[in-house]
């Protein structure tokens, strides 16, 4: 499959006409074709205001890497021959930009946030628009390390390339504004969830987590070496991940066992668990004073 960073780096500088003949050209069937056009012609892959990716494209990259870093699991090994990471980022107080200098200023802040997002990352990292001014980074083959020093670089950047001298809508004062932001990070390593919801021992797993009592699942197939050696993880780990897989899809009104035929069901489930876990880093920054970037400790 052609990918889709290729194409529209490929026709950023034609005209619609000079994209549409090139990507009728491209050696693909025409219901690929076609997604194509929808994505590149259409608007769908970029957000207008930050020239990030879409939410929805980034949430669909997220559940093809979870599915590529799972393929790298050799449960034999317990290792990951891979390593990828999600990291979350906020700008720390911008609902006080928009409430004293306006929304007009708040999209320029918006703007030159997605600026500085796209030069500063790798063409490799997705990098979108998540929600309001809170921004996903997607690194593929690169672990904790290198992925944390990466955002503690962005995060060091926004500062001193994000200054401004804006008008108080409130007091009439013209006032000095600079912008930091809060990062969290979640190495999908650390992730046990993502080994039981891919993979045949992982369904065979939850098939059995659904007929036990989830408050006391410490014996019966929990204990088996097969499950232990298939996820890498310990009984208790189990037990943890496979509560909150439950919790997670009730949450979402999707009982456990209508995911269990579903393949897609438990592919965004295990995206929504990912990017949870890096919102929990985020959130943790937030409350340890803003302007920082945590990283996801598992719970065991």
């Amino acid at each position: 499959m052609t990918d889709i960073k290729t194409v529209e780096r490929e026709v950023e500088a034609m005209d619609e006409k000079g994209r549409i003949e090139y990507i009728d050209n491209l050696p693909l069937p025409e219901e690929d074709k076609a997604r194509i056009k929808t994505m590149v012609l259409g608007g769908g892959i970029r957000d207008s205001l930050t020239g990030l990716y879409t939410r929805g494209y980034f949430l669909a990259k997220v559940e093809d890497e979870i599915a590529r870093f799972m393929r790298g699991w050799n449960g034999r090994k317990r290792a990951f021959r891979i390593q990828s990471s999600l990291g979350m980022i906020d700008a720390d107080h911008f609902g006080d930009i928009n409430g004293n200098y306006g929304h007009t200023n708040g999209d320029t802040v918006l703007n030159q946030l997605g600026c500085l997002a796209r030069d500063h990352f790798r063409d490799a990292d997705i990098v979108g628009r998540y929600g309001g001014e809170e921004i996903g980074v997607l690194f593929p083959d690169s672990g904790d390390y290198r992925a944390l020093k990466a955002l503690e670089r962005f995060r060091e950047r926004v500062p001193k390339e994000l200054s401004y001298t804006f008008d108080n809508i409130n007091t009439g004062e013209r006032e000095s504004v600079v912008v930091t932001i809060s990062g969290g990070l979640a190495p999908m390593q650390d992730v046990g969830e993502l080994r039981i919801l891919h993979g045949e021992r992982g369904r065979d797993l939850l098939c059995s987590a659904a007929s036990i009592d989830y408050n006391c699942p410490i014996f019966g197939p929990f204990g088996s070496d097969e499950y232990r050696k298939y996820t890498g993880m310990k009984i208790p780990e189990i037990v943890y991940c496979i509560n909150n897989i439950r919790d997670t899809a009730r949450e979402k009104g999707v009982y456990l066992k209508d995911i269990l035929e579903d393949e897609h069901c438990r592919s965004v489930l295990a995206r929504d668990i990912l990017i949870g876990r890096a919102d929990k880093a985020l959130y943790m920054a937030k409350n340890n004073g803003r302007n920082r970037v945590e990283i996801y400790s598992p719970e065991f």
